[in-house]
């Protein structure tokens, strides 16, 4: 056994296997960097003899620094997914990037990765849960720089998980890319409130609207709901007040209600332009239509249950040209349809309770 030290360097702890020839190893400070020495050595053995030893593999690079931080971590919203893009550190040694999943900000990571380029896509998450994504680099020698740390949410539409989400207190003017989550739960519409042309509003699934007497949301940008069956977004009056309008939908540019439920509302849900796609909503006990159509608005109606309404379901008016598809209207008075447009309507494939004739469906409509 031989020992020694590396002259400035560390402390050497080498085996003779042979004559002049020994296995072991250097420790060197850890906050050491060395580029292009050579390493000589001042070995004493059991005896006291000592010697010199020179590295047998020439120059020695010795690097203790971590790169620098990863900066600009962008995550964009994919269905199941998150698309993950960063601008890496400028050291010229970075050799991979570790990208850790957590559940929470503070929690530890269940899930990590590893990429050669600065952009990553995690898959297999689910709509709307969101995680915490931490990202690092690593260089040749095995440093890691501290990670970087962002929120990323999965979701249909890749706006989502970078759109600025809004306080409870809907504002009379939206603009930009907004969104509402469930976790800001209970929003507030207490005013005539408009989405502005070039606007976006996304609304996730369980959201929760509370909406004054006399307010109502114009849209004339873009507005898209994500309720489920589980998580609907629900819009309500406040305190038993009610409320005459929620949505009146007067865009070009597309909008799609899924899983929305508005009950109570005089019109919850009024049509003039475009042409939208409402599936999967419940409009129930409106106060007067649950739907307007007018204009040269041509929606899609699919898979809503319209209930309820005591002064007909849906009326159709204008240019309209609306299309169902596997709706349910029950008990609603004393029309379910009816068409006071330029166009036949066809509805039919779609349940009516009680069931559709004269009495019950007015104008020209095909049932």
């Amino acid at each position: 056994m031989a020992a020694g030290v590396v002259e400035g360097i560390g402390i050497i702890d080498l085996e003779e296997t042979a004559p002049g020839q020994y296995v072991g190893s250097i420790s060197l400070g850890r906050d050491l960097d060395l580029d292009g020495v050579v390493v000589t050595g001042r070995l004493q053995n059991d005896y006291g003899q000592t010697a010199s030893w020179i590295s047998p593999y020439g120059l020695l690079i010795v690097d203790n620094t971590p790169p620098g931080q990863i900066t600009d971590v962008i995550a964009l919203s994919r269905d199941g997914g998150v698309q993950l893009r960063w601008q890496p550190p400028s050291d010229r040694d970075v050799a991979k990037f570790q990208i850790a999943i957590a559940e929470s900000q503070t929690g530890p990571a269940n899930a990590t990765f590893e990429s050669s380029d600065p952009t990553y896509m995690v898959a297999g998450l689910t709509n709307f849960e969101p995680i915490h994504v931490l990202v690092s680099a690593r260089d040749l020698a095995g440093n890691v720089s501290s990670p970087t740390r962002i929120q990323a949410i999965p979701a249909p539409d890749e706006r989502f998980g970078t759109a600025t989400q809004l306080d409870a207190e809907i504002p009379a003017v939206i603009t930009g890319t907004k969104r509402l989550t469930a976790a800001g739960n209970p929003y507030h519409l207490r005013t005539s409130s408009r989405i502005e042309t070039g606007a976006s509003l996304f609304i996730g699934p369980g959201v929760e609207i509370s909406v004054s007497p006399r307010a109502k949301l114009s849209v004339l940008g873009e507005l898209h709901t994500f309720g489920s069956a589980t998580a609907p977004v629900v819009a309500s009056d406040i305190d038993g007040q009610g409320f005459d309008e929620f949505l009146v939908l007067q865009s070009n540019a597309p909008v799609s209600l899924d899983g929305l439920i508005v009950s109570g509302a005089g019109i919850p849900l009024q049509i003039t332009a475009g042409n939208p796609l409402i599936a999967n909503c419940a409009l129930e006990d409106s106060q007067f239509n649950a739907i307007s159509i007018s204009g040269a608005a041509r929606p899609v109606i699919r898979n809503c249950t319209i209930s309820g309404a005591m002064a007909s379901g849906v009326i159709i008016q204008g240019q309209s040209q609306p299309t169902f598809e596997g709706n349910r209207f029950i008990n609603n008075e004393p029309f379910h349809l009816q068409n006071g447009s330029n166009y036949q309507v066809n509805a039919s494939g779609n349940t009516f309770e009680p069931p559709a004739s004269s009495m019950t469906v007015l104008g020209d409509v095909l049932y």
